[in-house]
């Protein structure tokens, strides 16, 4: 199973079995940097960090290697550097959109075998080719959406990983040690009891929503049902819905164990901003209808009904004018914080009439 030869078709290949929750377009794109910028870093990389090469690591080169070939990616939009580091650790960086840079710290490399290192590199090869952001550690500026999007570009790029390494068990055993950070000596590999560990989670994990990866179990399912997927088992003949039909369990699973508590915050400031919003309407027309109020207590209920009626009569017009358009704003600035890629389009769907 291999995508064609020439990066766009690889690109063609990736976006084939992207996940489809990994989807939001207006999001930056993946760490590019300027020519001086990228000039920069990778006189750095070469003064301070060990470049992967075939004289001085054989074997992190030749897994390097098969993963490029597998994908169908030149060796030389690729290079691959390792840095000192007890963390468990992979990025991925751009100089542009034609050639990236991996980067992989000691503590990892130590801990995986060459079959696994190839899963990891196709992995980081996968935000490449999906040209995701630049470093799923830096959330700043992306918001929750953006948030929650870091973590569906995961799944994608964890389905190129499989690609790449060409074993469920050895991709799910990568995974198993990034997360753990144990090596063989302390593990036994078991994938049914490994997954049936989701079992014991009671539901959603609000602790989760903060992270740019999902839950290790989560990313270990989704990949168990993409490996039995006709869209790996067989890329050249598949139906569409075969994989929309997964990327819905996956969902579910997402919505379920990570991204649930995400999506409520976000729905109650879309609740608040059009509530805001209405009541703006409404404190600008000589009076309060009782159409007007039929509709926004159905919109909104009748607790905030009473409470509107009740801040007018006890401020006034102009006062209550003054304090509307205050929370209006603020509820405003907290959407757009919140969901920045698609507040435009959010908000525009969010208009009282």
């Amino acid at each position: 199973m291999q995508p064609s030869n020439g990066l766009k078709l690889a690109r063609d290949f990736a976006d084939s079995i992207r996940y489809s929750g990994d989807c939001i377009e207006d999001l930056k794109p993946l760490d590019q940097r300027s020519e001086e910028s990228y000039g920069l870093m990778r006189d750095h990389l070469y003064a301070n960090e060990l470049l992967v090469s075939e004289s001085v690591t054989p074997s992190l080169y030749q897994a390097v290697a098969r993963v490029l070939e597998r994908l169908n990616i030149q060796p030389s939009a690729v290079s691959a550097f390792v840095y000192a580091s007890s963390e468990i650790n992979a990025n991925c960086l751009l100089s542009s959109s034609n050639v990236c840079i991996l980067r992989f710290s000691s503590g990892l490399i130590e801990i995986l075998n060459e079959n696994e290192l190839e899963f990891i590199v196709a992995h980081e090869l996968g935000h490449f080719l999906c040209e995701h952001l630049a470093d799923s550690r830096s959330n700043g500026g992306v918001g929750i959406e953006g948030v929650i999007q870091l973590r569906a570009q995961e799944i994608s790029a964890d389905r190129i990983g499989l690609v790449g390494c060409e074993s469920l068990d050895i991709a799910l055993k990568a995974i198993l040690k990034t997360v753990s950070g144990l090596s063989d000596q302390y593990l036994r590999f078991d994938v049914s009891k490994f997954v049936s560990q989701l079992k014991e989670v009671s539901g959603e994990d609000s602790l989760n929503s903060e992270f740019s990866h999902p839950s290790m179990l989560v990313r270990c399912r989704a990949l168990l049902w993409f490996s039995m997927s006709h869209a790996y088992l067989d890329v050249n003949d598949y139906n569409s819905n075969d994989l929309k039909t997964l990327d819905e369990r996956v969902k579910v699973d997402m919505d379920r164990y990570v991204d649930a508590s995400s999506r409520k915050i976000i729905e109650y400031a879309k609740f608040e901003t059009a509530m805001w919003i209405a009541a703006n309407s409404i404190i600008q027309k000589e009076k309060f209808s009782k159409t007007d109020q039929s509709k926004f207590e159905a919109d909104f209920g009748k607790k905030a009904l009473v409470s509107l009626i009740q801040l007018v009569s006890e401020l006034g017009k102009r006062e209550s004018e003054d304090f509307i358009f205050g929370q209006l704003k603020a509820a405003r600035k907290n959407l757009e914080e919140m969901i920045p890629a698609t507040f435009n389009s959010e908000l525009s769907k969010l208009q009282w009439s």
